[in-house]
C-alpha cells in the first residue's frame, strides 16, 4: 500500500450551493441529533453525498451531518417538525443571502445566477407558507432590492450619478458647474433644488467629458447603448 494512503483521511461532507433547496422534512434520530431532507429527496433514504477520495480513485458516500445545536432542538421540541423545517429554511436562506452579498463583486456570472436561483427557491417556499407566518424580513428586503435593480434607472440625483460613474459627488457637481455635464433641477427656479441627471448624459460625460456632443460622438454613444 502507498504510504500516502496510510495517512489518508476520508473527506467530509460539504454543503454545496447547488444542492441547497428548501427542507421538507426533519426527523429526530436520537436525542440531540436530527436528520433533514431537501425537497425532491426520498425520505426513506439516508441523505448522502458522493465525494471523491484519494487521488480521485475512491468514491465515498458520506452521510449528511445531523443538526445538533441546542437552540434548534428547543424549537423542534416546542413547535414540532413544521417549526423545525421553517427554522432550517430560515437559516439556509439567510446563509445564501449573506454569502451572495459577501462575494457578489467577485462571483462569476454562472455562480451569481446559481445563488439568485437558490434564494428565489426559498423566497417562494416562504411565500407559500405566508398564511401561517410572515416571510422573513431579510428575504423580503433582498427581493425588493433585486426588483429595484432589474428596472434600469433613467434619471439620477448627484449621489446616484457618482455611484454610476464610480466617482465622488464633488466631481459630478464640478462637471455640472463647468458645463461639461448637463443636468436639470427639479425646480428650475430654485438653486437649492435637487439636480436630476439623465443616464445618457452621464454616459456622454464619461466618454467625452463634455455636454455638447458632435454627431460622430452621438452615433458612438448610441451604438454603445444598444
Amino acid at each position: 500500500m502507498n504510504p500516502r494512503e496510510n495517512n489518508f483521511k476520508p473527506p467530509r461532507y460539504k454543503f454545496l450551493v447547488s444542492e441547497l433547496k428548501p427542507v421538507c422534512q426533519v426527523q429526530l434520530i436520537n436525542p440531540g441529533h436530527a436528520a433533514f431532507w431537501y425537497e425532491g429527496e426520498n425520505q426513506l433514504d439516508v441523505p448522502t453525498q458522493s465525494v471523491a477520495g484519494y487521488e480521485d480513485i475512491h468514491l465515498f458516500e458520506i452521510e449528511r451531518p445531523y443538526v445538533t445545536d441546542h437552540s434548534f432542538h428547543e424549537i423542534l421540541n416546542r413547535e414540532d417538525s413544521r417549526g423545525a423545517v421553517r427554522e432550517l429554511n430560515r437559516r439556509i436562506a439567510l446563509y445564501l443571502i449573506k454569502e451572495y452579498r459577501r462575494q457578489q463583486e467577485a462571483l462569476p456570472q454562472s455562480q451569481s445566477a446559481l445563488y439568485l436561483e437558490r434564494i428565489e427557491l426559498f423566497y417562494t417556499w416562504f411565500w407559500k407558507q405566508r398564511t401561517n407566518k410572515p416571510i422573513p424580513a431579510y428575504l423580503k428586503e433582498f427581493k425588493k432590492e433585486r426588483n429595484n435593480q432589474s428596472i434600469p434607472r433613467t434619471w439620477h440625483n448627484v449621489r446616484e450619478a457618482a455611484t454610476y460613474l464610480g466617482c465622488s459627488d464633488s466631481l459630478i457637481r464640478k462637471a455640472i458647474r463647468d458645463g461639461n455635464l448637463k443636468a436639470n433641477r427639479h425646480d428650475p427656479n430654485s438653486e437649492k433644488s435637487t439636480y436630476c441627471i439623465h443616464r445618457k448624459n452621464l454616459d456622454g460625460y464619461m466618454l467625452f467629458h463634455r455636454s455638447k456632443l458632435t454627431r460622430p460622438q452621438m452615433e458612438e454613444l448610441d451604438w454603445l447603448e444598444k
